[in-house]
């Protein structure tokens, strides 16, 4: 005799109100349907929470998850926080330095200044500042002939170092935008801008200290190392005491302002 096929057990659900309004009734409910039903509310939850997880910041609350992302960008603060702090740190020294810089310019009637060998102005020649590529370049004048050390500028000289008339400096007459060479190897510890004397840079050589004055343009920045003979600005005219495109070089020696020919014309 064929065996008979086993009835499948059905239910029927009853949903009655508390108010006592109409019984809905759900039948032909199986054991089948229903752990097909759970499986899949269990699988469609399983894959919002996946998504919840992984695009908003709720993914931060994984353990070990947050521990190595926030480790990682504490890392680069740190190291953004330690590049900081020693900018600052060049910041402050440079503004020191430039601060004793500024306020030891003595006046013309200081002693040191008397006896310095910064007043020996040599006269009475026409000497253009010429560098040859080697560094090196002398020049035929009315009185000697003149060596220059290292890159400067090209140009005229238009007025000499006279510290009684605290004229510090030599000023060299020169075209607009002519490159301007470091004095020496040192370092750059002010290129900024100044109202009296325009864009300014001020560069480091051991116990000397260069000034070029009136640039047009600044080419370096503080903290950078130069080469004697770098391009480090333009000539120019700027600043209240300027009268025309021209570089003042200025070189001191420990806070006394020195004559630039001792220098440039050994």
């Amino acid at each position: 005799m064929p065996e008979k096929k086993k009835a499948v057990e059905t239910y029927t659900l009853a949903i009655i109100p508390e108010d006592g309004s109409e019984t809905r009734t759900y039948g032909g409910i199986t054991k089948e349907r229903v752990i097909g039903l759970v499986v899949a509310s269990g699988f469609g939850v399983a894959v919002v929470s996946l998504l919840i997880i992984v695009f908003t910041p709720i993914r931060t609350l994984i353990p070990g998850y947050a521990d190595s992302s926030y480790r990682k960008e504490v890392i680069r603060n740190q190291v953004r926080l330690d590049s900081l702090s020693n900018q600052i740190i060049q910041l402050e020294y440079y503004n020191r330095r430039l601060r004793s810089i500024l306020e030891s310019a003595p006046s013309a009637s200081d002693p040191a200044l008397a006896n310095s060998p910064a007043q020996d102005v040599r006269d009475g020649r026409e000497t253009f500042v010429a560098i040859s590529g080697a560094g090196y370049n002398s020049t035929k004048t009315a009185a000697s002939e003149a060596l220059f050390i290292g890159f400067v500028v090209q140009g005229r000289i238009s007025q000499r170092f006279d510290p009684v008339r605290s004229h510090y400096g030599l000023d060299i007459a020169t075209a607009s935008n002519e490159p301007i060479g470091a004095f020496l190897d040192g370092t750059v510890v002010f290129a900024d801008w100044n109202g009296e004397y325009g864009y300014t840079i001020i560069t480091e050589h051991g116990d000397l200290l260069s000034f070029y004055k009136h640039c047009s343009k600044v080419l370096v920045q503080s903290g950078e190392s130069v080469r004697r003979g770098q391009v480090i600005a333009l000539t120019g005219s700027t600043g209240i005491e300027s009268g025309g495109a021209h570089l003042h070089l200025e070189v001191w020696k420990q806070g006394i302002p020195q004559n630039p020919e001792l220098y440039l014309n050994p």
